[in-house]
């Protein structure tokens, strides 16, 4: 109590000394902590401890499927490469994402984006071929090219949106469908990436990227 008492008198004398009147002040409260923002519960990618949710966009390797998904979810999309089989294809592919079978890629550069663009690559398991495929990319100039950490198995395992392809629902040629396996004239088997109305463009595991071929010139 006595303390205070002289502590008081102190600063009284301070003020009328140095005329410090700013420092003995009423001052105002700070205000409270506003209410936290809620958010919409049902945009907001599901986080567990799967091996998708950890890697951010700067990772050198990989990215986490909660980082994608919210990507997705705010509209601003990464460059999005799916390089699994085309028969693997058919249950549905992420939103936007290009179907080029891993050892396409060399053959269809001109349908990339330019190599300041952010790339998301994924297989089915996230260890069949997207992570060497995007190392290829890097290598090559596409440094911002990454693979989808869990793959698809994890991407669909957790909910997250997948498109069915039109040309797996609305083929513009009715004979032939993504995915479709068929013969060509020399015997040798194909899978079927995406048709027109006279051709059909066509991958195999042996040769990798065949290119388009005139339906004509294939076997029923």
């Amino acid at each position: 109590m006595i303390r205070q008492f002289l502590k008081k008198k102190i600063r009284q004398a301070a003020v009328q000394v140095f005329n410090m009147e700013f420092d003995v002040e009423e001052r105002e409260k700070r205000p409270p902590r506003s209410t936290p923002q809620q958010f919409e519960q049902s945009i907001i990618p599901n986080i567990v401890d799967g091996s998708g949710d950890t890697p951010g966009p700067n990772h050198k390797e990989k990215i986490g499927r909660t980082v994608v998904s919210a990507e997705i979810i705010s509209g601003v999309n990464p460059f999005i490469i799916d390089v699994r089989p085309p028969n693997e294809v058919v249950s549905g592919i992420l939103p936007g994402a290009l179907l080029l079978p891993a050892n396409s890629i060399q053959a269809c550069l001109d349908q990339l984006p330019d190599k300041a663009s952010r790339i998301v690559l994924y297989d089915q398991t996230g260890e069949l071929g997207s992570d060497r495929v995007a190392q290829w990319l890097r290598d090559n100039g596409w440094t911002w090219a990454r693979h989808l950490d869990g793959g698809y198995a994890e991407w669909i395992e957790q909910g997250e949106q997948i498109v069915i392809p039109d040309q797996i629902t609305n083929p513009p040629h009715p004979q032939f469908r993504l995915g479709d396996e068929i013969n060509l004239n020399d015997q040798q088997r194909a899978f079927v990436l995406q048709t027109s109305s006279t051709q059909v463009e066509l991958w195999n595991d042996k040769e990798g990227y065949l290119g388009w071929i005139n339906t004509t010139d294939l076997q029923g």
